[in-house]
């Protein structure tokens, strides 16, 4: 029996297999608006990543970061994810 991996070739792609909060778990071929961030982020030679979490006072907050090995970092934190990756793409540029 042969084995065949998949391998993305871009991070949303990689990301939309993981499903999100819409319900999609099957993975469309539309993507979020933090997708082509992500993916523009990426092409530009950026790590980056995401995180939620709940505060103290039980409200999600989201956490992105990015950087890449000239010694450049960026963090966000937001309400919303969309508004962490919009505030960090505009923090980079």
């Amino acid at each position: 029996m042969q084995r065949t991996e998949f391998l993305p070739a871009t991070d949303t792609e990689r990301l939309r297999g993981l499903g999100d909060s819409s319900g999609d778990e099957n993975g469309s071929d539309s993507m979020e608006y933090w997708e082509i961030i992500a993916d523009k982020l990426s092409k530009a030679g950026w790590s980056w990543g995401c995180v939620s979490t709940v505060d103290s006072r039980r409200r999600t907050i989201w956490i992105a970061d990015a950087h890449r090995g000239d010694c450049q970092r960026f963090i966000v934190r937001a309400d919303e994810k969309l508004t962490a990756f919009v505030e960090l793409e505009s923090a980079i540029q």
